[in-house]
């Protein structure tokens, strides 16, 4: 998993982590991580601001355009309001990674692929999408689950016309956002495991020992379809806040783990 990124063990080591992800606290290493997360923090804030203001500019714009220009100019602050909302979460949820963050994210990236494809349950069909970003993982609850740009409404034009998914055989792709380094100044997402529809499934199992899905999968709503979601996989600094958005917003919280959790519950139904 490491030999995707040559300059892993170099990041590492200036985010403050031995190669074995152990917490290296050097007075130095504190400072400079400190110093780092300050210049992260404050970039986004003026992101922010900047994205409030280019809407503003684009809403009073929008008074004197004729329907067509309006319509163009109403696309442009859909889009330009899901771009402030992703920057005002990383806001919301950055903080200086706890110190067993990065010890975390390497076991999750090198020994939690090889457990899913031992402990999966044969007879199902599971595939998995996951995301760094614990700011979309609300969204994807509060929205109702693993939607396409079209399934959402979006304007803007995108190859994205599926969902990106791995199989239950090797879901390493899934598991690469976890990667430490800079990422570790926000908390770890979520990997969603669920079932594809009926007409996928052939398509899955012919996946074989690849990671990623060929075409990937239709987007899935899971509070219209709850029984396709088999679990959604976070960390125990997350699974709280993860449990609350499901209550929430409708979904069952029983379906929340940790990675252990969700490891124990395949071996349970194996």
């Amino acid at each position: 998993m490491t030999e995707t990124n040559p300059n892993f063990a170099n990041e590492l080591a200036t985010s403050g982590y031995d190669e074995n992800g152990n917490r290296v606290k050097t007075e130095s290493v504190v400072n400079d991580e400190k110093t780092r997360f300050n210049e992260f923090l404050q970039r986004d804030i003026n992101l922010v601001e900047e994205k409030k203001k280019r809407i503003k500019t684009l809403e009073e714009e929008m008074e004197s355009l004729d329907d067509y220009h309006r319509e163009k100019c109403a696309r442009r602050i859909a889009d330009a309001k899901r771009s402030l909302r992703k920057a005002e979460a990383r806001v919301e949820f950055m903080r200086l990674p706890p110190d067993n963050d990065g010890k975390y994210r390497i076991k999750v990236m090198t020994e939690f692929p090889k457990l899913v494809k031992e402990l999966a349950p044969s007879e199902l069909p599971l595939v998995f999408h996951g995301t760094n970003d614990i700011g979309t993982v609300r969204q994807i609850i509060k929205t109702g689950g693993l939607l396409t740009p079209e399934q959402k409404g979006e304007s803007f034009t995108s190859f994205a016309t599926a969902i990106d998914v791995t199989s239950k055989t090797n879901i390493r792709v899934s598991c690469e956002f976890a990667e430490p380094g800079d990422h570790s100044f926000m908390p770890y997402g979520a990997i969603f495991a669920f079932l594809p529809s009926p007409e996928e499934v052939d398509n899955v199992n012919a996946t074989g020992e690849s990671s990623e899905v060929f075409n990937g999968v239709d987007g899935v709503n899971f509070k219209n379809e709850p029984d396709r979601l088999y679990g959604i996989i976070t960390t125990p600094e997350n699974i709280e806040r993860v449990k609350a958005w499901c209550e929430e917003y409708g979904w069952s919280k029983e379906k929340v783990f940790t990675h252990d959790e969700f490891l124990k519950m395949m071996e349970g139904q194996g």
